[in-house]
């Protein structure tokens, strides 16, 4: 019964060894070859830092957006403030068309150039950028197309000309407020 014990501890502990030099030879076959220059970083967008064992950066592998999250003490109070996202709570009441939104914004936009500040509006919204801004620069494909007064740049070109530009040209407004102000007045 003893040599029974034996030879069933033996087997065991022979199974456990060539298990353990198995699985040493498989990482290593896997790993052979892995360089830093063939691993690709995985969305969502956050880049990839290697470090080595002392805590140096080896290497930065950048993703398809170019990412870093930072913690909120790092960031600006002048840029939390100014920060406007797509969608806000308000999304399923205005459809995408928050016009009461937009003119607090502009406000908002309008008081920190009064007070000194430099304010720089990147938007898809000509008519937001008409209203708002002295100045528009109209790009596509990294190109500059237009740039000069605002309401000479958004008005000069169907293409990104306001809706009410559009439609009541060559009169010479770019807002629903500004068509009721004129018919109030």
């Amino acid at each position: 019964m003893a040599t029974l014990v034996l030879l069933l501890v033996f087997v065991v502990m022979a199974l456990l060894v060539s298990g353990a030099v198995a699985g040493a030879i498989y990482v290593h076959g896997v790993l052979t070859g892995v360089s830093l220059d063939t691993l690709q970083a995985d969305p969502p967008g956050i880049n990839s830092q290697i470090y080595d064992r002392d805590g140096h950066l080896l290497e930065t592998i950048s993703s398809t957006e170019n990412r870093t999250p930072v913690k909120s003490s790092q960031i600006s109070p002048w840029l939390k403030i100014a920060t406007v996202d797509v969608e806000d709570k308000r999304f399923w009441h205005h459809g995408g068309l928050d016009y009461p939104g937009k003119e607090a914004l502009g406000l908002v936009l309008r008081d920190l150039a009064a007070a000194g500040h430099a304010v720089v509006l990147a938007t898809h919204d000509v008519e937001l950028a008409a209203t708002v801004t002295h100045r528009t620069v109209v790009l596509a494909d990294g190109e500059v197309v237009s740039d000069g007064p605002s309401r000479q740049v958004v008005v000069s070109s169907p293409a990104f000309a306001p809706q009410v530009a559009k439609v009541l040209a060559p009169l010479p407004w770019l807002t629903v407020a500004e068509v009721a102000a004129s018919l109030a007045g």
